[in-house]
């Protein structure tokens, strides 16, 4: 079986040296092109999407100093808690849907109160979640929403894009996002208002540190990222290819010109490759519905996803029977796993003053996810086998015994 990674869009080293040779002004063009896609006044590049959720809190907060309490899923991305910690905010946790994977609505009106800065809303693996929803409770609350649009630049609820709901939206370019490049990230505001403290705090930034170091290792992850190269690259323990990332931006900064000229190639590219994922997403669901045990992220009615990754989760089986289905998939060259380790209150590092509960959703979720690749040159056949090898892994009694 051809190997399958997980990689959402191509870059090639042509790409790259392109945006190194016309790299003067970029970051100023990325910026325009990001505000103008979202219909924002303005927009700003930084070194990360970790560090333009840490600003944007820096910034709302200079606005409300009264508040400082963030909510946001219990079952997330890590780094998304930790942009929370390093702004020096009190994080709070909603639990999420079973079906849809995102934060609840539900869960989010009834933790929220007086001392709540701001709701971060991501839309987990591509899927929009319900910001009509989650507009409705903050703007009652008085508080900000954030939309973490990392994994779905592009995607639309209820037909309108997201990262236009929200207060402030913004993007990471890290090499598994739809919008892609080395590093980086871009924040916008949706309210004029929140222009200024956005742009007080952007100004602080240093400029970015530029270093051939940084351009080998984009080089490196260009070529790795093909299909081959990938299945032996993640084979080399030193590489660390899909090992959970909890860091914080070491040193947030200002994105750099070459690594804004990748982003720019890779938005300009963004349509046609959200709509061959969705192509594949609903060839893939096809294939496994009838596949008894697993359960495929649903996507609401009034979602368009951008389909990132295809998560499903299984419903059935002893305890580490989805790590060793993980194993055998591994094994055979395809990028299954199991996203995030643990549901964000047991983080080591998480700060919170209130005994929270153990958010049981998030923990089912956590047991249970296998999050399948979409690779943007997938076939059909590709498809179809890799739908046999899920149902086969699934249904096998070493699986039921495990």
């Amino acid at each position: 079986m051809r190997p399958m990674p997980a990689v959402p869009m191509p870059l090639t080293l042509g790409d790259l040296r392109r945006a190194c040779t016309h790299a003067a002004g970029a970051r100023q063009r990325l910026a325009g092109t990001v505000a103008e896609y979202h219909n924002a006044g303005v927009a700003f590049g930084v070194s990360s999407g970790r560090a333009a959720l840490w600003l944007t809190l820096r910034a709302l907060h200079r606005t409300r100093p009264d508040r400082g309490k963030v909510i946001l899923p219990a079952y997330t991305c890590p780094t998304v808690g930790r942009s929370v910690v390093e702004a020096g905010l009190q994080g709070a946790c909603a639990d999420v849907s079973l079906d849809t994977l995102n934060i609840d609505p539900g869960a989010v009106a009834e933790a929220i109160d007086e001392r709540v800065l701001a709701v971060v809303a991501p839309h987990m693996f591509g899927v929009p979640c319900d910001v009509t929803a989650l507009q409705k409770t903050c703007r009652e609350h008085g508080a900000y929403l954030i939309e973490d649009c990392a994994q779905c630049v592009g995607g639309r609820w209820a037909g309108q894009r997201v990262g236009t709901f929200g207060d402030v939206g913004f993007l990471s370019m890290g090499r598994s996002k739809n919008v892609r490049g080395y590093e980086g990230g871009v924040v916008w505001a949706n309210r004029p208002e929140l222009v200024e403290p956005l742009r007080e705090e952007f100004e602080q930034l240093p400029d970015a540190r530029v270093s051939m170091k940084h351009k080998l290792k984009q080089a490196a992850i260009t070529v790795l990222s093909q299909p081959r190269p990938w299945a032996m690259a993640k084979r080399l323990p030193g590489l660390k290819v899909g090992a959970e990332d909890q860091s914080f931006d070491p040193h947030p900064s200002k994105l750099a010109d070459w690594q804004a000229g990748l982003g720019l190639i890779s938005l300009g590219r963004l349509d046609e490759f959200n709509e061959r994922r969705r192509e594949l997403a609903s060839a893939l669901r096809n294939a496994l519905a009838d596949v008894d045990g697993l359960h495929c992220q649903t996507v609401p009615d009034q979602a368009e996803p951008t389909c990132l990754r295809f998560a499903t989760r299984l419903t059935r089986g002893q305890p580490g029977a989805r790590d060793g289905l993980v194993t055998r998939l591994q094994a055979m060259d395809i990028d299954a796993r199991a996203f995030y380790a643990r549901p964000m209150p047991e983080y080591e590092w998480w700060q919170t003053g209130d005994g929270q509960p153990a958010f049981g959703r998030a923990a089912e979720t956590v047991r249970s996810n296998l999050i399948l690749p979409l690779h943007y040159a997938m076939s059909e056949p590709q498809i179809t086998r890799l739908a046999q090898a899920v149902s086969a892994g699934v249904n096998t009694q070493a699986w039921r015994a495990s």
